[in-house]
């Protein structure tokens, strides 16, 4: 898929833009939970009542503090394991928010900071494997002059949709369909 987009652009041949469209749309129906996977692509989007401005400014700090250890992987950075961001993501509060909109799902207890802070960063369009098939992504803080950078999800028999999401907005996706 990546391959078929550079730089998240769809492609211009009738052919390749066809190759595309059956690849999501195959990956999609060979997952075993395809009939959790909303034709809009993502399961659950908006802020979350227990997100309270004092948790995402904790959150923020935590991240703040953690940049500079962030690793390089591919055109992003990444903190793994932070103690606030990992107590989030085992707290009874998302596992229900995830149970209620995408079904009961066993958490792999990853908690990822990932950084875009750099002109030309950002992650290709891809699946994700099996270990990362469902993703809830909380919006810290997002800055830009112009032309801001979005989540662009590509829900299969559809268009691309490009997400803009706010400061303590989550958005809950099968990232692997």
């Amino acid at each position: 898929a990546a391959e078929l987009m550079p730089s998240g652009r769809l492609p211009e041949t009738p052919g390749e833009l066809a190759t595309l469209l059956t690849l999501t749309s195959t990956a999609t129906r060979l997952q075993p939970h395809k009939k959790r996977v909303p034709s809009a692509g993502f399961v659950y989007r908006g802020r979350p009542s227990w997100v309270s401005d004092d948790l995402l400014q904790m959150l923020k700090d935590e991240s703040e503090r953690l940049r500079h250890t962030a690793v390089r992987f591919h055109e992003h950075l990444v903190v793994s394991g932070a103690p606030l961001a990992r107590e989030v993501a085992v707290s009874l509060h998302l596992k229900e928010l995830i149970n209620t909109y995408s079904g009961p799902v066993e958490p792999t207890l990853k908690a990822n900071y990932l950084y875009y802070d750099e002109p030309g960063m950002g992650i290709e369009p891809h699946l994700d494997t099996e270990e990362f098939s469902l993703n809830a992504i909380l919006m810290l803080e997002h800055t830009a002059a112009k032309d801001p950078s979005a989540l662009v999800l590509f829900p299969s028999g559809s268009a691309p949709e490009r997400i803009h999401l706010a400061p303590g907005e989550m958005i809950i996706i099968f990232a692997d369909s």
